[in-house]
């Protein structure tokens, strides 16, 4: 990899595509049509470019739209952001 986050992308997407295939193009939650790769381990600025965590395919699931919106709390009354805007987990 050439620590390029466009190079990272497009191999992303390739990853997924395969990862999709293995599970048959359904949500590893619910079995739902997959529709979105999520990443286990999440990504941020210091692991973006480490392609152990960005590009694994162990550390992607195929999940569908609701499922990775559950991952990720959105639309939850519950959701909590601090004064600078960033996401607080529970």
């Amino acid at each position: 990899m050439n620590g390029s986050v466009t190079s990272t992308y497009e191999v992303l997407i390739d990853v997924a595509l395969q990862k999709s295939g293995q599970v048959n193009g359904h949500c590893e939650r619910c079995g739902a049509i997959d529709e979105e790769v999520h990443h286990i381990i999440r990504l941020n600025q210091e692991n973006i470019l480490d392609a152990s965590v960005s590009i694994n395919s162990e550390n992607l699931v195929m999940l569908c739209k609701d499922c990775r919106n559950k991952e990720h709390q959105r639309f939850d009354k519950d959701t909590r952001f601090d004064e600078e805007g960033n996401f607080v987990p529970r």
